[in-house]
């Protein structure tokens, strides 16, 4: 378990079901901060994304036919969401163009 954001946020267990969880949360996360999708920040010390949004996203994984995550609630997966958010740390969603292109480099490294 880890407190990165406050004391009272843990990190689910780690097994494969989990692990696919948070792997589709990144993806989700990345995806709405890619499309200006984040919701406006409201004082709060953890961004709140139990939105349309995220029930949207929530009911396209429960289609998905992936029965490993069919059972993925729109209010867990704005769990995961918020842990991931609040992980990020006091620079949350910037990546600088030369972090970005050290990825690029990596990638095409290791996948190229």
């Amino acid at each position: 378990d880890t407190a990165a954001a406050s004391p009272d946020v843990t990190c689910p267990h780690l097994n494969p079901t989990n692990v696919h969880k948070l792997f589709l949360a990144a993806l989700i996360l990345a995806s709405r901060t890619y499309f200006n999708e984040l919701p406006v920040p409201t004082g709060i010390p953890m961004m709140n994304m139990r939105d349309q949004i995220t029930a949207d996203y929530a009911r396209m994984i429960q289609a998905s036919g992936d029965n490993s995550v069919r059972d993925l609630a729109a209010v867990d997966l704005a769990n995961l969401l918020e842990w991931m958010a609040a992980s990020l740390g006091a620079e949350g969603f910037v990546v600088h163009m030369e972090e970005t292109n050290s990825f690029i480099d990596n990638w095409r490294h290791i996948f190229g």
